[in-house]
């Protein structure tokens, strides 16, 4: 099976969480990398994602200094959609 490896990098103006990482990660730019498969049998070149990884910064002393997670695409979606929406201004 033939894979590609797509990298991006996401950029979070707020802290934020994503399921399967323990805590609240710190706003920063991260690093992304999606697995995508081709799909036998079709007439045009088609991928479908297998996996996304996201690497953040090592959170303890005893560790490396990043760690990867695998994530659900969906999740960090979200979670950057969460952070492009308007904060509440607290009062005056």
């Amino acid at each position: 099976m033939v894979t590609r490896v797509k990298h991006s990098v996401v950029q979070f103006a707020h802290p934020f969480t994503l399921p399967g990482i323990e805590g609240t990660l710190p706003p920063g730019e991260y690093s992304v990398d999606e697995d995508d498969e081709l799909i036998d049998g079709v007439l045009t070149v088609s991928y479908r994602r297998v996996a996304t990884y996201v690497t953040v910064p090592a959170r303890n002393i005893t560790s490396s200094k990043r760690q990867v997670f695998a994530i659900d695409y969906g999740d960090l979606s979200a979670a950057l959609e969460r952070d492009r929406e308007p904060r509440n201004s607290l009062p005056s």
